[in-house]
């Protein structure tokens, strides 16, 4: 393949041709840096991430109006759970 065809994915390090990504007018070659098939994984990761996360904060909130501690406790373990889950 020629160069100006095809570009190498910077998250899986495989060439491909341009039809591979996504475009973008802010790159130099108008093309996302990384390919449909890296971006689209890395979407599936991130929404099955935050699902669990909300599963998790979900578990823990207060069903009645909660005192001031309860609510600065929800706060502080969905921070905790932010972090771990990174």
């Amino acid at each position: 393949m020629h160069s100006s065809e095809s570009a190498t994915c910077s998250k899986c390090n495989i060439e491909k041709p341009l039809n591979d990504f996504y475009k973008n007018k802010n790159k130099s070659n108008g093309r996302d840096s990384h390919c449909k098939k890296c971006v689209l994984k890395q979407k599936k990761r991130s929404y099955k991430l935050n699902m669990q996360k909300k599963r998790i904060v979900e578990s823990f909130k207060v069903t009645e109006v909660g005192s001031p501690d309860d609510e600065m406790f929800a706060y502080h373990f969905s921070e905790i759970v932010n972090y771990l889950l990174r």
